[in-house]
């Protein structure tokens, strides 16, 4: 450490410029990874969020068919679980851009309940005693009551993370002022991190074997900071002590979550071995300069 040279400005230098990578790494993050649809889809798939859809749509309408009469069958023998994740893929994914760009279209769920429909409608009309039908507009409402309430139950199960539900809410327009806050902070916090590893490289320009060390130490000191308590958060399964009603968004959040912790944790121990070597790097390149030294003396 004593042959480093300009060693107090170098690791302030080093240690403002480790604070602002951090800083970008969060922010792309949130802007890059967390605002699009492909990590939800790898957590739906790991937490088997369709299967809990399916369950769940099974169990209400088990209920629903006490006080109605209408079989649970006639309900569920049209569902499909494939169907089912990719509506929820699709509406997140809608949710998502809608949350990020205000421009973009507003979401909808696209599911088609066109077998549903015409299920509940012939069970309907076959167990009706039509001559003892006495006023046709009851008739209808009770079949048009019982689709809008099938399809809702569906449709409400299709926001696996309720960002649908918040696109709806007058909190989007602060999700769409908050993305843009995100995306400026990243390009800031890059600038000074670039910044203050340039003036790294002004102070250091006589001694460019030392370099190595200190662009090591940076990148060590960022990937440590976010490194250590996502270990934490995963050693402890943090996660897991959420408590949401719902299974199946349950399932998403935490699926999320341990995703996200995977991704991190991968990225940052990459980032974190990359700085070892560099520091590894230094030494080895001291060590090759001391002997070129020492031989040079030698010769004169």
């Amino acid at each position: 450490m004593k042959r480093l040279y300009h060693y107090p400005a170098m690791i302030v230098l080093a240690l403002f410029a480790a604070l602002f990578a951090v800083i970008f790494e969060v922010c792309t993050f949130f802007s890059l990874v967390l605002m699009k649809p492909e990590i939800y889809s790898e957590a739906m798939g790991s937490k088997g969020v369709s299967d809990a859809i399916y369950e769940d749509l099974n169990t209400y309408f088990e209920h629903y068919a006490a006080p109605t009469g209408i079989p649970k069958e006639v309900f569920t023998k049209s569902l499909d679980k494939s169907e089912l994740s990719k509506a929820a893929y699709q509406l997140l994914s809608d949710s998502l851009a809608y949350l990020s760009d205000p421009n973009a279209v507003k979401p909808e769920p696209q599911y088609d309940f066109t077998q549903l429909d015409k299920d509940i409608t012939d069970y309907i009309e076959a167990n009706t005693d039509h001559d003892k039908v006495e006023d046709k507009d009851e008739y209808n409402k009770l079949v048009e009551n019982t689709i809008s309430t099938a399809e809702g139950q569906i449709k409400s199960r299709l926001d696996v993370m309720m960002l649908y539900t918040l696109s709806k809410t007058g909190f989007a327009a602060k999700v769409h002022t908050c993305a843009g806050y995100i995306r400026f902070g990243a390009f800031a916090s890059a600038a000074a991190a670039v910044i203050f590893l340039a003036a790294m490289v002004i102070v250091d320009r006589r001694h460019p074997r030392d370099l190595p060390y200190w662009f090591g130490c940076t990148i060590f000191s960022a990937s440590t900071l976010v490194l250590v308590p996502s270990l934490y958060l995963q050693k402890v399964h943090f996660f897991d002590r959420f408590f949401v009603k719902s299974d199946y968004i349950y399932r998403t959040v935490t699926g999320l979550c341990d995703t996200a912790l995977d991704h991190i944790i991968t990225a940052q121990t990459i980032a974190l071995m990359v700085g070892i070597l560099l520091i590894l790097l230094t030494l080895v390149i001291h060590a090759i300069y001391l002997k070129y030294l020492r031989r040079r003396s030698r010769s004169s």
